[in-house]
């Protein structure tokens, strides 16, 4: 998993995914967070929360300057993040950066799956990993260097695994899964319900 993260690359290499077809996009994006150990599922998630903001703030600068190639679009803010992917030396900046594209990779299927249904199992299969990852998110914020503690806060209310399940489910699920079977399969074996859902992703 990330293995081509783990090498230095040029930024044509590392956006080389946009150019894929859509259901070749999502395929690979869900090999990349799928293939993995929990713990990387748990650090998109962070990643996710804190994502929202920056995007935000990327895209009302954009506008307020519009001939200064600041991003404007989702693509836009994954070329600038990959830009970024071997610019810093510290270890620490350079993980931050690695998380948040890859989350935005995920922000991308997400994206191309409410658009076409036929890619919306693919996504569903993303999204319960990443809802398995949240049973690591108690210990993960308490323990983790990479995250500052302003970007933690989104969990502290989180205090079992179940409840970071729950989270992930209820909280940061893209609504356009809510009834997806596998995913109702995956809350009730749980015992988690959705009733309360207010999912959410951009």
């Amino acid at each position: 998993m990330f293995e081509f993260l783990r090498k230095k690359q040029s930024v044509p290499a590392a956006v080389d995914v946009l150019n894929l077809d859509d259901k070749s996009f999502v395929k690979a994006v869900s090999r990349m967070i799928t293939e993995g150990q929990l713990a990387s599922g748990t650090m998109c998630l962070i990643a996710n929360e804190n994502l929202r903001p920056m995007m935000n703030a990327t895209f009302e600068l954009a506008a307020n300057r519009p001939n200064q190639s600041i991003p404007q679009d989702l693509d836009g803010f994954i070329r600038y993040l990959a830009a970024g992917l071997d610019k810093y030396s510290d270890e620490i900046s350079r993980r931050r950066v690695q998380w948040f594209f890859l989350t935005s990779l995920i922000w991308r299927a997400n994206a191309k799956a409410a658009a076409d249904p036929t890619l919306v199992d693919l996504v569903a299969i993303i999204w319960i990993f990443l809802a398995k990852s949240g049973a690591l998110l108690k210990e993960t914020v308490a323990t983790n260097v990479i995250w500052e503690e302003e970007e933690k806060v989104w969990f502290d209310h989180i205090r079992t695994p179940k409840d970071g399940i729950s989270y992930v489910l209820v909280h940061m699920l893209p609504p356009f899964l809510k009834d997806h079977v596998s995913i109702k399969a995956f809350a009730d074996e749980q015992d988690i319900s959705l009733f309360n859902f207010v999912g959410r992703w951009i």
